[in-house]
């Protein structure tokens, strides 16, 4: 019952606010639980929709606007949900300098920026970090690691490419020990060599 001096409206515990009919309800499933039905949509149209707890999400999502996360995101479990599928690919990926990208569940294998440097390839277990360059086509082609010297102004004498092998001295300086380098010897169009 509902009156002019009534504060609030107050439903037994197994009543319900239903709307056309009993499959859209309000619901006070339990005494700290609140239920909202419909066979569906349920439609929440506002400037902000602010909620203060956790959400526990059992269905698809999905998100038109910007998603901004401000701590992390995590699967389920460990090796327990993928990023992206065969036929739905993200298209760009973009790290803050510093960022390390970790393999393997014990993270013993670690790609890392190197601000204004590159890349850094590492492994923190006793093996050695293998980079494998892999071919399973059929034919004759077989891998290639390519060095390409893309310059405005190619010149005779351009170091298209370096290898280097670098350890540290017993005083526990880097040194290159050796390494192979390539470079043109004659720039010239048409007579490159």
């Amino acid at each position: 019952r509902i009156d002019a001096s009534a504060d609030s409206l107050l439903m037994a515990s197994t009543k319900k606010i239903e709307f056309n009919d009993s499959s859209q309800f309000i619901h006070g499933s339990a005494a700290d639980t609140l239920s909202l039905g419909a066979t569906a949509e349920i439609d929440l149209t506002a400037t902000a929709i602010d909620i203060n707890g956790n959400l526990d999400l059992d269905g698809t999502a999905n998100v038109s606007g910007l998603l901004t996360v401000q701590t992390g995101i995590v699967p389920d479990a460990q090796d327990g949900a993928y990023l992206g599928t065969t036929s739905l690919q993200w298209s760009d990926l973009f790290l803050a300098d510093g960022a390390v990208i970790s393999f393997g569940d014990d993270n013993e294998v670690t790609l890392t920026h190197e601000h204004d440097t590159g890349l850094i390839l590492a492994h923190t277990g006793s093996g050695d970090p293998v980079l494998t360059i892999k071919n399973t086509e059929g034919g004759v082609q077989g891998g290639k690691l390519l060095f390409l010297k893309d310059s405005a102004s190619p010149a005779t004498g351009d170091i298209c490419g370096t290898i280097e092998f670098k350890g540290e001295d017993a005083a526990g300086n880097d040194q290159v020990w050796a390494q192979i380098l390539g470079y043109s010897q004659d720039a010239t169009s048409g007579s490159e060599d």
